[in-house]
């Protein structure tokens, strides 16, 4: 999991600073930004600002496998399933794999379905706010 970790700073002299210590991703900076500026016009982002109390999980690719983390879990799909369950925090070098359970199909239902979306929109080009719909 450290080999992903990057930190990130926005500075603005009204702000104090504070530590947010929640996994976010690189999709979220645009998302962050357009907040951290009050741009209120609608626009096309699968991210959240970081300033948000909206949170949802974060996923990654990791050749050949996709990686979830959410709260202190990190998921590996492979096939679109759940196939390891580390807690990353108590475990950095995800080495016990623990059981997943009845309560992370809504989870793994939020990542395929992310999964599909994002592929969608890389394959057809469509990474823009449609207003139209």
């Amino acid at each position: 999991m450290g080999q992903h970790s990057i930190p990130i700073i926005f500075y603005k002299n009204e702000i104090t600073p504070t530590m947010i210590d929640r996994t976010v991703q690189n999709i979220d900076v645009l998302p962050t930004i357009l907040d951290y500026l009050n741009f209120d016009k609608p626009y096309y982002s699968l991210g959240n600002s970081m300033f948000s109390a909206k949170t949802q999980p974060v996923i990654f690719y990791s050749s050949p496998l996709f990686c979830c983390v959410q709260d202190s879990f990190c998921y590996i799909l492979k096939d679109y399933a759940f196939v390891e369950k580390y807690n990353f925090k108590t475990d950095s070098s995800l080495k016990s794999n623990l059981p997943t359970n009845n309560g992370d199909k809504e989870l793994l239902n939020f990542c395929k379905a992310y999964i599909q979306n994002y592929t969608n929109d890389v394959i057809k080009n469509k990474t823009y706010y449609d207003n139209k719909k």
